[in-house]
C-alpha cells in the first residue's frame, strides 16, 4: 500500500526557518517538488483498490506506461479497481498551472490533488504528467 498525504497544491506558507519543502517536513518526498502547496486535513492510503482515468490520453501514452511500470516496480502494485471505485484521474490541460517560467519550462507545470476517493494529476503539457 502507497500513503498518500491529503493536499492541494496552492499559495502556502510556513511559519519561521522552513525545512526543504513543507511535504519533506512532513516526510514525503515527490517527484519533481512542487512549488507550492497547501495540506489538507485527513490522508489518502493507495493500493491497487484504485482505477485509473487517463482524460484524453492515449492508451499507450507514456504517462501511463511509467505509472503502471514503475506502480509494479517499485511498489508490487497494479491498479484492479472497478466502476464507481477510487480514481486516479491524468489529464493535460494547457496553463492548468500558471507557473510563469518559459514555455519549455511551464510545460512541465503540474497540479496535484487528492481527496479520499480521487487523486488528479494534471499536467500543463505531457512533460508535465512525468
Amino acid at each position: 500500500m502507497i500513503f498518500v498525504p491529503l493536499l492541494l497544491l496552492a499559495a502556502g506558507t510556513l511559519s519561521g526557518q522552513p525545512p526543504a519543502t513543507g511535504l519533506w517536513a512532513r516526510g514525503y518526498a515527490v517527484i519533481p517538488t512542487p512549488q507550492k502547496f497547501t495540506p489538507g486535513a485527513g490522508e489518502v492510503y493507495f493500493d491497487s483498490s484504485w482505477t485509473l482515468a487517463a482524460d484524453g490520453l492515449q492508451p499507450n501514452h507514456i504517462a501511463i506506461r511509467s505509472l503502471h511500470s514503475d506502480l509494479l516496480q517499485f511498489h508490487g502494485l497494479s491498479m484492479h479497481g472497478g466502476p464507481g471505485g477510487r480514481v486516479l484521474r491524468l489529464a493535460v490541460r494547457k496553463d492548468a498551472v500558471d507557473t510563469g517560467a518559459d514555455t519549455a519550462i511551464h510545460a512541465q507545470g503540474y497540479r496535484l490533488t487528492t481527496a479520499e476517493e480521487e487523486i488528479t494529476i494534471t499536467g500543463n503539457g505531457d512533460e508535465g504528467l512525468l
